[in-house]
């Protein structure tokens, strides 16, 4: 074994420790399964990319979220793609 000594932000390593206590796993075990994935896939385990999503988007979530904005009930799926396509 040797040890290794980086820089993480606090918020990220208490959450992450959380975590990995309900896990069973000390921050170092996590680490070292991180790494050990790492290996064995021949480069970072999970997908990096840019979020696909746009402020329009964000928006509309946060509305979506708004209980004041709940869409009116439909009696019928003829009432519902109606008032879709007014």
């Amino acid at each position: 074994m040797c040890t290794v000594s980086f820089k993480v932000d606090e918020n990220v390593k208490e959450e992450s420790q959380k975590l990995f206590e309900q896990l069973g796993l000390s921050f170092s075990g996590a680490l070292n399964i991180y790494l050990k994935a790492c290996i064995l896939n021949g480069g970072i385990p999970f997908e990096l990319k840019l979020p696909s999503y746009n402020e329009k988007i964000l928006e509309r979530l946060k509305e979506a979220e708004d209980p004041t904005n709940l869409s009116p009930a439909y009696k019928t799926t003829k009432d519902l793609i109606e008032a879709l396509n007014a």
